[in-house]
């Protein structure tokens, strides 16, 4: 987490996962934009999020504007001129990230073709908080 405070991220997600367990949110959502800094903690994640009754959402760091964002592209993992590649397409053959509460962007499934990809279609992500 880059200038964040992670002890304030956590009690904030066992809040949340404890209004969901009391039937007061009706569904939870973590999302983890994936980087070529941060892939390897993305089982972790998964993990995380159903620990405390969460669905983990996973999108791939896009750069659009190349020629501003130069040093920013090095992070784009899904090039398969990286080397971080083949290790993300390994990891992702994990059975964790087959389950329905785990979200994988179509990017994932396009560059590393033998993801097994859920096919659990996700609820609507701004339910707000029932009282």
């Amino acid at each position: 987490m880059l200038d964040g405070n992670f002890e304030r991220v956590m009690k904030n997600i066992e809040w949340l996962g404890s209004l969901k367990k009391e039937g007061r949110l009706k569904y939870l959502y973590l999302g983890f934009v994936v980087s070529a800094i941060n892939y390897r903690e993305m089982k972790d994640y998964v993990l995380l999020a159903r620990a405390h009754g969460a669905e983990s959402y996973f999108v791939e760091l896009r750069i659009e504007n190349e020629p501003t964002f130069r040093e920013e592209k090095k992070l784009v993992i899904t090039d398969k001129r990286r080397p971080e590649y083949n290790r993300l397409c390994r990891l992702l053959k994990d059975p964790v990230f087959s389950l329905s509460d785990c979200h994988l962007d179509l990017v994932f499934k396009n560059v590393c073709p033998a993801i097994p990809i859920s096919d659990h279609e996700p609820h609507q992500p701004h339910e707000r908080i029932q009282k």
